[in-house]
């Protein structure tokens, strides 16, 4: 059966789950059942695709192949089994909602908790049932779970602490609330997960929504706000960030907006509809800058983009 299995196909290994680091007791996540098998202890195990990976895992109960199913991760007397929930009927596909409306289900969980489920989901991530909740209520301290379920794609894609604080300082960066606010909730977000295997990641992450973008904004805005007698390079090294000039008063509204760190008040006021392609475009010209490799007078107009500083709003008191 696995040397089938591996044919079938030969870019996944097929791995034991309970020797899998990833997969730990407490947590659960949702699978699709691949395979079944004996084994030598007489016990049934599972080709189960979870997470990203094949893998046998030792099963509580008889299961379907091609069924959908909740695995909730369990320990007993040493050895780790994978207790199965279906979320789907047999011999059928599930759209995703409704997969996520039946683990919802399982797990008794209110409505708030679908975009949590939905990006779990998608990353194909193993959370436990109280972080899944932790998550939800600090989602419904949004108000826009909207809004809010991109900044849980981001922390469930990158596998960055599955916690309430960690998402709070993402969608703090992500949202431009005051500095202040922002950097206390990720200080305290660090000091809580400085021992987490993800620490690293996070800080990346910290990085990737904080200080690129306000230097590309900030760029941006200056280029917007060039004299008379730099408009043409200036123009031209806005085509390059594939931007375009602004009538003056959404200059000024996109000034005041960088100055207070409203990002998505200055993705609006850009016209922006595809952030992160901006901001890849804004880094190969900084790097082209670093290089030399600019024609002078746009590497003349670019050198004083990253010294001179926007003076802060009042929004940044304290």
């Amino acid at each position: 059966m696995v040397e089938r299995m591996e044919r079938t196909m030969p870019t996944t290994a097929v791995r034991d789950a309970t020797s899998s680091r990833r997969f730990q007791p407490g947590q659960a996540v949702v699978g699709r059942v691949e395979g079944v098998e004996e084994m030598e202890t007489g016990e049934r195990a599972a080709l189960v695709r979870a997470g990203g990976q094949l893998v046998r895992a030792r099963l509580e109960a008889p299961l379907a192949v091609g069924r959908l199913y909740l695995f909730e991760i369990h320990e007993r007397q040493g050895t780790i089994y994978w207790k199965a929930i279906p979320l789907s009927e047999p011999a059928s596909a599930p759209s995703g909602e409704e997969a996520v409306r039946r683990w919802q289900k399982a797990w008794k969980l209110p409505d708030a908790a679908l975009p949590v489920l939905r990006q779990a989901l998608k990353a194909g991530a193993a959370a436990t049932k109280e972080e899944i909740a932790a998550l939800t209520e600090a989602v419904k301290e949004t108000g826009q779970p909207d809004a809010a379920e991109d900044v849980l794609a981001h922390l469930f894609r990158r596998r960055l602490p599955f916690s309430s604080a960690v998402f709070r300082a993402l969608w703090a960066a992500k949202t431009g609330v005051p500095l202040a606010e922002g950097l206390g909730k990720l200080k305290a977000a660090i000091a809580a997960l400085s021992a987490h295997p993800a620490a690293l990641e996070l800080s990346r992450a910290m990085e990737k929504f904080l200080s690129p973008p306000l230097s590309a904004y900030e760029a941006a805005v200056r280029l917007l706000l060039s004299g008379e007698e730099e408009a043409e390079t200036a123009r031209a090294l806005l085509a390059r960030l594939g931007l375009a000039p602004l009538p003056e008063d959404r200059r000024l509204a996109l000034r005041e907006a960088v100055q207070c760190r409203r990002f998505a008040d200055i993705i609006r006021q850009l016209g922006l509809t595809d952030e992160e392609a901006f901001l890849e475009r804004w880094a190969a010209l900084d790097a082209a800058y670093q290089s030399g490799a600019l024609p002078a007078a746009e590497a003349k107009l670019w050198a004083p983009l990253e010294r001179r500083e926007i003076r802060r709003c009042r929004c940044f008191a304290g």
